[in-house]
């Protein structure tokens, strides 16, 4: 006798189908919010990345790239400064010097600085989406995590030699993930090249150096005991690689130089973050994401390399707002290699080489319909007016300037040597604090030695230096604008 709940042959097919058909439009669902994600994504980087950011480090790189060019070789000794004269200038930057001047002349203008901008941030993108890729989660997951640490990349997308720093960093941490996977020991030959490049675009090679650190140390562990050696033998190289450049080991001095403790405390971005902007949150949300995935798998964990390595980005980001980077690529790389596996072979919307060519096409319809920089864009934020009133009067110096007009002197108004500029590593911290003293009106600031030599001062007409010369009986306003004034010196 036939049971009540017995079903026609047929329905069991028609469940069966109905269950495929749930399953699909699930798939499809998700891949349908992964490709919103990922173009919502790209767009906010690609007009972040595409605006024009003030940032007063480029002129003095431009300058510097100009100036490879025209001599034929790298400057060791400032040729920019009166406060620099005759100082060493180990210039770690200047193969991006020379890469930002052949940008700004080939594109006629600024257009080339924002377009390097443009290119690299997505590039960055790319990268970062390839290597969450690599852990085999859902395409969903990718790009949510890729979309957070975007947001934390955002106020950090200017023309400056770090964006190559980011994606130099997340090439490594990629290769060194795929060593560990496959043992092939091939990987680890492309990392000496890649630390030699980096050496002569940006210090924050240093960062690499530590990964690789990192990578060796765990090495140590049983488990990994069989990659001991070429571990060792791949950070001996990579450290040997970076003294392949026009300084040697005297790249190395910088390093104290740069964490010297009065430019911590008085350069913004060498502020600890603040939380007070969503930006900065991103980071920490990562970390809380990977302390409970850490916790629910810790038994299956097969080694602390991007745990230490996530932990130690952690510290160096609380203690600076520059280096949130250095938490938030591992941090994505250990939180996607913690989710579940998903197979993701056959997923459109995590195919890179069409995301790339996606990429291209609005690099490109960015770069031909993006209105040009103008200088009226320029003088919006910098000295403009001030720099036309000087070459056309031709007075003589030396000229006092701020910390951050400085760079922009040097590319606009090279015939007055400028008393300060961003390049740190020349002044030293003395003469760096002294330089903001003054303009601070603090301190004996009237017996500044630099301000006593200058002829002409040239400065913000907020700043507390610029009131008190408007009644000092020893200078003169000669020009006045929104951004700037100039002061001539009338008596010795």
């Amino acid at each position: 006798m036939a049971c009540q709940n017995s079903r026609a042959p047929g329905t069991w097919h028609v469940l069966l189908d109905e269950a495929e058909l749930s399953i699909s439009f699930a798939f499809r669902r998700q891949e349908f919010f992964s490709l919103l994600i990922f173009g919502g994504v790209l767009i906010v980087l690609l007009i972040a990345a595409g605006h024009y950011a003030v940032d007063s480090d480029i002129w003095w790189h431009l300058k510097t790239g100009e100036w490879i060019l025209q001599h034929g070789q790298i400057p060791r000794l400032d040729p920019f400064s009166e406060g620099g004269a005759g100082r060493i200038w180990v210039n770690c930057n200047w193969l991006v010097d020379v890469t930002f001047y052949l940008l700004y002349k080939i594109s006629g203008g600024y257009s080339g600085i924002i377009f390097y901008t443009v290119v690299m941030s997505s590039l960055i993108y790319i990268a970062l989406c390839s290597l969450i890729k690599d852990q085999s989660i859902s395409p969903l997951a990718i790009h949510l995590i890729s979309g957070v640490v975007v947001v934390g990349l955002l106020p950090m997308l200017t023309p400056r030699p770090w964006l190559i720093t980011f994606l130099l960093y997340l090439c490594v941490l990629k290769l060194v993930l795929k060593y560990r996977e496959s043992k092939n020991n091939r990987l680890l030959f492309l990392l000496p090249p890649l630390f030699c490049l980096w050496a002569n675009i940006h210090i924050q090679f240093l960062n690499g150096l530590l990964l690789l650190g990192i990578f060796a140390l765990e090495a140590i562990m049983p488990k990994r005991r069989a990659t001991l050696l070429p571990a060792i033998l791949t950070v001996c190289a990579c450290a040997v690689a970076t003294l392949l450049n026009p300084f040697g080991n005297r790249l190395y001095s910088l390093i104290p130089v740069l964490n010297d403790p009065v430019y911590m405390a008085q350069i913004l971005e060498l502020h600890a973050p603040d939380f007070s902007s969503g930006y900065y949150w991103t980071f920490p949300i990562l970390a809380i994401m990977a302390g409970g995935l850490l916790i629910r798998q810790r038994k299956h964990l097969e080694g602390f390399f991007l745990p230490l390595l996530s932990l130690a980005g952690l510290i160096l980001a609380f203690r600076t707002q520059r280096d949130i980077w250095l938490a938030l690529f591992p941090l994505a790389a250990l939180i996607a290699s913690l989710l579940p596996k998903h197979d993701n072979s056959t997923s459109p919307a995590l195919n890179l080489k069409h995301s790339a060519l996606v990429l291209g096409i609005l690099v490109a319809f960015l770069t031909i319909f993006t209105p040009p920089i103008s200088v009226g864009d320029i003088s919006k934020h910098f000295q403009v007016g001030a720099v036309e009133f000087l070459k056309q009067q031709k007075l003589k110096g030396p000229i006092y300037n701020t910390y951050d007009w400085g760079g922009y002197l040097i590319w606009s108004l090279p015939e007055y040597p400028v008393s300060m500029d961003n390049r740190n590593i020349i002044y030293g911290p003395k003469t760096f604090l002294q330089s903001l003293k003054t303009w601070r009106g603090q301190g004996d600031w009237q017996q500044d030695p630099t301000l006593r030599r200058s002829n002409i001062v040239i400065g913000p007409p907020q700043l507390p230096l610029s009131h008190f010369l408007r009644s000092d009986p020893n200078f003169e306003r000669i020009y006045s604008d929104k951004i700037a004034e100039v002061y001539r010196r009338i008596r010795p």
